[in-house]
């Protein structure tokens, strides 16, 4: 992957770095690389332009004080779910521009449907979501949002440990570099820890799926490529991945359907397979130390 220094563009930044945007919020995370990480850039906030990189602190990611909270990191996801009619039952989206606001996703988006399928799904009911990668703020947002009313639980394909060390490395050279889940779910927690989000991640169960179990390709070459999500209501299927490059530079679809018993059952083999040891924060707990000084908050009673 190329950086800032190689010639022309890359994924629309400038090769000297200074392209100005206006992105007053998480689509700041969302500019370039693939699934993708930014480059430096120029950042015009309001009257004020300042010049910067997406740092580990998340210092170029603000959400106005007015859309902070209420239940969400960024209250404007509320409106995903808005207006949207599940007996459409297909959704899709083909490549466009990086979406400025959570309003601007279209109407008829993958992501809005799940946003819908949450929403409806009953309090204090299971959530279960299988996803290849999450690295989308958008949906983190969204997920984290259900954990202390609902049963949230959380399939997520293996990062190595390299993946996430050579993230960190690309990241502290200001380069671009690919996306993973832990290192986004981290930089998320990171950047609203004012907002309690190590407590909220706390109600909300993220397994790691194993690919060296028997019938696995070797030197890690399986994946764990499935993307469902499933409620008492609702069965989602379909290519969408839970990223900001699926949200915005991708052709995806997904299927809104009813689900039926085996859908749970499988999940639910699948997940006791996994184990608790491979829970997010203790396969990856060096990476997660952080939340060891986090109270468990209590759910909401069953």
């Amino acid at each position: 992957m190329a950086d800032t220094a190689s010639k022309g563009k890359v994924n629309g930044v400038e090769s000297n770095g200074c392209e100005i945007m206006s992105y007053p919020d998480y689509a700041e995370e969302d500019q370039m690389g693939y699934d993708g990480d930014a480059s430096n850039f120029v950042l015009i906030n309001g009257p004020e332009m300042r010049t910067g990189s997406m740092e580990e602190n998340g210092d170029e990611i603000d959400i106005p004080a007015e859309f902070a909270g209420l239940g969400w990191f960024d209250s404007r996801i509320a409106v995903l779910k808005n207006d949207i009619d599940l007996f459409t039952v297909g959704f899709s989206t083909v490549p466009r521009d990086w979406d400025k606001r959570p309003e601007d996703i279209p109407k008829d988006h993958p992501l809005r449907a799940i946003a819908r399928v949450l929403d409806d799904a009953p309090p204090r009911t299971s959530i279960c979501i299988k996803a290849y990668r999450l690295t989308d703020f958008f949906a983190i947002d969204l997920i984290l949002h259900y954990g202390p009313t609902h049963n949230v639980k959380v399939i997520l394909d293996f990062v190595s440990p390299q993946e996430i060390f050579h993230h960190d490395e690309m990241k502290a050279q200001q380069k671009c570099c690919q996306k993973n889940s832990i290192s986004q779910i981290k930089k998320f927690l990171k950047l609203h820890e004012h907002r309690n989000s190590s407590q909220i991640f706390k109600t909300v169960e993220i397994r790691v799926a194993d690919m060296l179990q028997p019938g696995c390709c070797p030197y890690g070459k399986s994946s764990m490529h499935e993307k469902i999500i499933l409620t008492d209501n609702h069965l989602v299927t379909g290519s969408y991945n839970l990223t900001a490059y699926a949200r915005c530079k991708n052709f995806e679809s997904i299927r809104v359907s009813a689900p039926v018993p085996k859908d749970g059952e499988t999940f639910n083999k699948h997940w006791d397979d996994i184990g608790e040891g491979r829970d997010i924060t203790k396969f990856y707990k060096d990476y997660f130390d952080f939340l060891d000084e986090t109270p468990t908050p209590k759910k909401a009673r069953k």
